[in-house]
């Protein structure tokens, strides 16, 4: 994953540099070939050991702490996990699970992970009972990511308690010795993987579950005592405005397609973020022409 992380981004700077020598109308046929030519042997030689590199010096840093002390390896992945996932680190962690259940039988880390993904259930839990908008609410059934982007990190206080909670139920799996035998998506039908499989391999099923729902209520009743502020976005914006002594306005504007192309309900985006409406409601455009404008004139506030 590592390599493949770095590649695309060196050709990330690479493509517009070909870009601007190549002429657009030779751009379309010599942009990929050139693009190609340079990073295939770059990637193989260079980027690839560098990230083979990184990649086992990230395993061998959690092989190091959890030879330390296994709480503590618990409780930095159990706090942490889901600040790699809003940075997309924690897919250099998932070979590390794959190659531990190759070499021994089972893996250590996935069941440090469960406390904190349920943990941020439990924050969004306790946001639907004391919130009256309806997509804080919806955003409990979804997948993680619309939860701590809809909900608990945007309220900023909900997503410190998960994090502290995922911690404290990652500690407790890590000092119980709670393995996993197989590999799977980390959810609550992963408990089954917990299942003793390996002939004279010991792992803590009962653990695993106590700790999660410990995990759970303490993310639950931590957001109810910190609490957070239910002001929405555009609410905020206009605070930061009058506080600024800007004056706000309420006039209709007219906005102009950004993209020229076929106009689709949200419903229909293949990503469960938006087409859910946890990020808001709006509409979706597939566009034909390579080419995005400004819809109005203004100060660009929040991009994806």
């Amino acid at each position: 994953v590592i390599p493949i992380i770095l590649a695309v981004w060196v050709q990330s700077k690479l493509e517009p540099f070909v870009k601007k020598v190549i002429p657009q109308f030779l751009q379309m046929i010599l942009v990929p070939l050139v693009v190609l030519v340079v990073m295939v042997p770059l990637t193989f030689l260079a980027l690839g050991p560098i990230g083979t590199v990184a990649g086992n010096a990230l395993g061998g840093l959690f092989n190091s702490i959890y030879g330390f002390s296994p709480i503590v390896a618990g409780l930095i992945m159990g706090s942490l996990w889901q600040v790699f996932v809003m940075f997309g680190m924690h897919w250099g962690f998932v070979p590390i699970m794959f190659l531990n259940i190759e070499q021994y039988g089972f893996d250590v880390l996935m069941p440090m992970l469960l406390p904190a993904i349920l943990a941020q259930g439990g924050a969004a839990l306790a946001v639907a009972l004391r919130t009256k908008d309806t997509k804080l609410r919806a955003s409990l059934f979804g997948i993680t990511e619309p939860t701590v982007y809809g909900v608990t990190l945007p309220l900023k206080k909900p997503f410190i308690a998960a994090c502290i909670s995922g911690g404290i139920g990652g500690a407790i799996i890590g000092f119980s010795g709670v393995k996993a035998f197989s590999s799977s998506l980390v959810s609550l039908l992963t408990i089954p993987t917990f299942i003793n499989t390996v002939d004279g391999v010991e792992s803590n099923v009962t653990v695993a579950v106590i700790a999660t729902g410990i995990a759970f209520v303490l993310a639950f009743v931590g957001t109810l005592i910190l609490g957070f502020d239910e002001q929405t976005q555009d609410n905020q914006l206009e605070n930061k405005h009058a506080n600024a002594g800007e004056p706000i306005t309420s006039a209709r504007h007219t906005l102009k397609s950004p993209l020229t192309g076929k106009v689709l309900p949200l419903s229909e985006v293949p990503d469960q973020v938006f087409s859910s409406g946890v990020m808001g409601k709006g509409i979706a455009i597939d566009p034909e022409v390579g080419e995005l404008v400004a819809p109005a004139d203004g100060e660009i506030t929040t991009i994806f």
